[in-house]
């Protein structure tokens, strides 16, 4: 099964054609679904940062509830053993519910330091 991670983009207009010789503005050439141009969305880093976090945290916050779920299986399902997997598996989910906190703090820290706006 493969995965296809990137999508092929293509210019849906003739003048973002490539050899053209007054070049390509990808700036008016990159469209999203609603036909808007990209820059009109994302226009800037901290833009582009926000979304990053925003989904990270979102993915980071799907995993950490596996992970209790999976404790908890273990835990009900295997006896003295599945305690110990259990303790296990919830001390990594812990510790990685500490470190997405300090990740939010720190890119707030970076934001205070730097003026960028970030809002989250």
């Amino acid at each position: 099964m493969a995965w296809n991670l990137v999508h092929t983009v293509f210019a849906a207009d003739p003048t973002c054609a490539p050899g053209s010789e007054t070049g390509i503005n990808l700036s008016d050439c990159l469209k999203l679904n609603d036909s808007s141009a990209v820059y009109t969305k994302y226009t800037s880093i901290s833009g582009l940062v926000k979304l990053i976090v925003d989904n990270l945290f979102v993915v980071a916050g799907v995993a950490l509830f596996i992970m209790i779920m999976i404790g908890g299986f273990q835990y009900i399902a295997k006896g003295k053993k599945g305690v110990e997997e259990a303790s296990g598996i919830w001390t990594r989910a812990i510790v990685g519910i500490i470190i997405m906190i300090c990740a939010y703090w720190i890119v707030k820290l970076i934001a205070l330091a730097t003026g960028a706006d970030i809002d989250f």
